[in-house]
């Protein structure tokens, strides 16, 4: 879910939210909106087509969106997501948060043959794989 469209207010973000929960997903994801300059929408921004609100309404729309959905019986356990359980959080990003050690594997794709010092051409290998160790600390 979005928050912080042009022509939202509060109230209509909170009914909004009324509305999701009525369902009893387990999990929700909220977003704050962010514009991109090089986009449409960025662009249209720019040129006042629309206005946005301001970084205190931003706020009190992060705000009352966790307020609103923890006395709904979420639990706010990252910066955009809440979820109904200790069970239900993301389990790909929670690696992060309690410093896990993780592996990290990648796969690149490098041309067969590539223009190296001198102007030569030599072959190379047309896949490598690398293998990163890592730990979020």
């Amino acid at each position: 879910m979005i928050y912080g469209i042009p022509g939202q207010t509060i109230e209509s973000w909170i009914n909004t939210l009324e509305q999701a929960v009525a369902f009893a997903p387990e999990h929700l994801s909220c977003y704050q909106l962010t514009l991109e300059t090089t986009t449409p929408l960025g662009k249209r921004h720019r040129a006042g087509k629309f206005s946005i609100p301001g970084e205190e309404l931003q706020y009190e729309f992060f705000m009352k969106t966790s307020q609103f959905l923890e006395e709904a019986g979420y639990i706010h356990y990252e910066v955009s997501n809440f979820k109904r359980g200790t069970e239900l959080a993301s389990r790909h990003n929670q690696k992060y948060w309690d410093h896990s050690p993780y592996s990290a594997w990648a796969l690149r794709l490098i041309p067969s043959r590539t223009i190296v010092d001198g102007g030569t051409i030599a072959p190379l290998s047309s896949i490598s794989l690398q293998s990163t160790q890592g730990s979020s600390r």
